[in-house]
């Protein structure tokens, strides 16, 4: 059996007051050992305490009190509620939305699926770009697109496919550069402005990009 640490005093079912030392409980009643049993003689239960949960940007944590358990154990409670504009910290939330643009970015600049006017599409990864580079200058005639088919190419064809990826990659910095200076431009003085950048979607995340990595480099 644990030790019990810390005891607060019961009114009618309910606790009331704050916790105490389980030792200081014993010796203000002059009790011999502190058990579930003897503390409930006094109407005292044990105490269990916890951390409190931390605020997130938008919501923050009351304590609500202490509730009696099903095991007999007194504990916190708490619930949540939203922050108002004013406990709301703007420069917080400024962060987080720049932040997650720019982790969209970083997984669409992964390996996305770049369209060529050669008829198939290719991975526009930087190592996709390599493998490209050293296929031309080997003359490879032959790669595999970003669902594994082999493709026989000309030489003339790595300028298409290479300036493909570029264009796309160049497309995607674009995008976040527009977003990022429109997010900048939010006056977050106002609860307007909060929603107006509530509204700016930053979601990278789409279908032409591939989550697993796989081989595309050049045929041997």
């Amino acid at each position: 059996m644990s030790t019990i640490e810390f005891a607060i005093k019961m009114k009618e079912g309910s606790p009331v007051g704050h916790p105490l030392l389980a030792s200081n409980v014993a010796q203000i009643f002059g009790l011999s050992e502190v058990t579930m049993e003897s503390l409930l003689q006094i109407e005292y239960s044990p105490f269990t305490p916890s951390t409190m949960p931390k605020d997130n940007l938008r919501q923050k944590t009351i304590h609500d009190g202490y509730v009696l358990d099903a095991a007999g154990y007194v504990r916190d409670s708490y619930s949540t509620e939203k922050k108002t504009f004013d406990e709301l910290n703007k420069d917080e939330i400024l962060e987080e939305k720049l932040k997650v643009l720019s982790d969209g970015l970083h997984s669409q600049l992964s390996r996305p699926i770049v369209p060529t006017t050669l008829g198939f599409s290719v991975d526009g990864g930087i190592g996709d770009l390599i493998s490209l580079e050293i296929g031309r200058k080997h003359e490879r005639l032959s790669i595999k697109d970003s669902y594994n088919s082999v493709h026989v190419i000309g030489i003339e064809d790595y300028d298409i496919i290479i300036s493909s990826i570029e264009d796309k990659r160049l497309s995607i910095l674009d995008t976040k550069w527009g977003l990022e200076q429109k997010i900048k431009n939010v006056d977050l003085n106002t609860a307007a402005g909060l929603v107006e950048l509530d509204n700016i979607d930053v979601n990278f995340m789409s279908t032409d990009v591939h989550m697993e990595r796989r081989n595309t480099s050049m045929d041997s």
